[in-house]
């Protein structure tokens, strides 16, 4: 007889708000509750237009991204996604990320991020998506996380290649953008087997920009 698969644990809904750590970014949970200080900082970080020029939803107003937070955190009831602000060690909110799209079923999420322009490059992200990918694999037992780019946002694509993430095509017509228009999405993956050489490249990542040893993900409850 063939050997039978592990059993695992359902996913709880909602998701268990956890703190992540890393050496450049630290990923504090959105949720159970938003508080107001914390909204203010976020709105703040996000005062760019730069930042929103391939996202997939509008952050070009304050009154915009409260809406979106406010979402994410009723979202997160539901059970759909596990939402973090980004922060520098100095305490600084750099963005938002989150993992979304849960499909319980086949174990599946999606990780999306917006970043401020000045950590754009600097590793924050990439250890931002190791410190998800990190609580997907090796604390939810994910068996696939997904990436989806604006097929214009080059620089998003080669980040994605940098960390070992695999391109897998092209999704036409696969969002509506703020403006009504459509947008087309390159999709990437990372697979439960693909992660222990995604994790060693963010790794190296990191040593490299903090010219040592990186340092590996905490997880502390909330």
């Amino acid at each position: 007889m063939g050997s039978q698969s592990p059993v695992l644990t359902a996913w709880p809904i909602p998701f268990e708000p956890v703190t992540l750590h890393g050496v450049l970014v630290r990923l504090d949970p959105l949720v159970p509750t938003l508080s107001p200080t914390v909204a203010d900082e976020i709105v703040a970080a996000a005062d760019d237009a730069a930042i929103w020029e391939f996202v997939a939803y509008d952050g070009r107003t304050a009154s915009a991204v409260r809406a979106h937070l406010a979402s994410l955190v009723a979202l997160w009831a539901a059970g759909a996604l596990l939402p973090f602000v980004m922060r520098a060690p100095t305490g600084r909110v750099l963005g938002v990320t989150r993992l979304k799209d849960a499909v319980r079923a086949d174990r599946r999420l999606t990780i999306g991020t917006w970043l401020v322009r000045d950590a754009w490059g600097t590793g924050v992200n990439a250890e931002a998506k190791g410190l998800l990918l990190a609580h997907a694999f090796d604390t939810l037992r994910a068996m696939r996380v997904e990436f989806n780019s604006d097929a214009r946002n080059a620089r998003s694509h080669a980040a994605l290649e940098g960390i070992g993430a695999v391109r897998e095509g092209l999704l036409r017509a696969h969002k509506l953008l703020p403006d009504g228009t459509r947008r087309d999405s390159v999709l990437f993956s990372v697979i439960d087997t693909d992660w222990p050489a995604v994790r060693a490249r963010i790794a190296q990542r990191i040593a490299r920009q903090t010219r040592g040893p990186a340092i590996a993900p905490e997880r502390t409850r909330s």
